[in-house]
């Protein structure tokens, strides 16, 4: 019987789809200033090209065509520091999410488990939902980074539960599957819809979801190292859990 609930942020409780636009925004306008011609299109296209080919860091690879390496470097700091100041805004809570966390917390005790800046701590907070999980594992504030199953163990052992009746939900294998399994961790995979979370008016935001569709933004990871179940929808999570013994 399952008695702890951990859950993933990104993809899980938040829909991060948004910050992950801003993301490619940010390293398509570096490359407009100096290839004018280049276009947003073309990057999303080459993009899929290199996830095609397995390959990883990819908007780095992308801008590393035309910008110096330092430059490429310090994209990622600039955009940490233009976009924690927007974090709930980039952050939107996925669809059902009070509710599928109302009916979980009547039934199960909640944790967090999950690769994010502290900034995400005080997001939960101001949105009410902090008071909800006794166990906050944020990778910033423990510096214990998935897929390192040391984060999973640290939330196990402030837990106190035997892993196999704690259960973590997470939108990727890699991350989360395979390190709460390696523990004896309960797993369920989940696959939300960007589209249906996150309806943008902008063109190229929808072509950045019509992208995503067609190749994964992350990469879901090895999917032979199956979960013990996969979930597309908040409303479906309660019935699952209560099916694992």
């Amino acid at each position: 019987m399952i008695e702890w609930v951990f859950l993933d942020v990104g993809s899980v409780i938040y829909n991060d789809a948004p910050q992950t636009y801003a993301v490619f925004r940010h390293y398509f306008d570096a490359i407009r200033r100096v290839q004018p011609d280049y276009s947003f299109n073309q990057l999303l296209a080459d993009r899929e090209q290199l996830v095609r080919q397995q390959q990883i860091w990819v908007l780095h690879k992308i801008a590393s065509r035309w910008l110096p390496k330092e430059e490429v470097d310090r994209l990622y700091w600039d955009l940490r520091e233009e976009l924690l100041p927007k974090f709930d805004n980039v952050h939107l809570p996925m669809v059902g999410l009070a509710e599928t966390l109302g009916d979980l917390r009547r039934e199960y005790r909640l944790g967090v488990i999950a690769n994010q800046p502290a900034e995400c701590r005080a997001s939960l907070d101001r949105r009410g939902m902090l008071e909800l999980f006794e166990i906050v594992g944020i990778s910033e504030e423990l510096n214990l980074f998935k897929p390192d199953p040391e984060l999973y163990r640290w939330a196990i052992e402030r837990s106190g539960v035997d892993p196999a009746r704690a259960v973590m939900i997470g939108d990727r294998i890699d991350n989360d599957v395979l390190p709460a399994r390696s523990l004896g961790m309960r797993t369920i995979l989940y696959r939300s819809d960007p589209r249906r979370e996150w309806n943008p008016a902008d063109a190229e935001a929808q072509a950045f979801l019509q992208s995503w569709e067609r190749t994964p933004i992350f990469p879901v990871g090895d999917e032979t190292n199956a979960p013990d179940e996969v979930a597309g929808a908040m409303a479906a999570l309660p019935e699952l859990i209560c099916s694992m013994t």
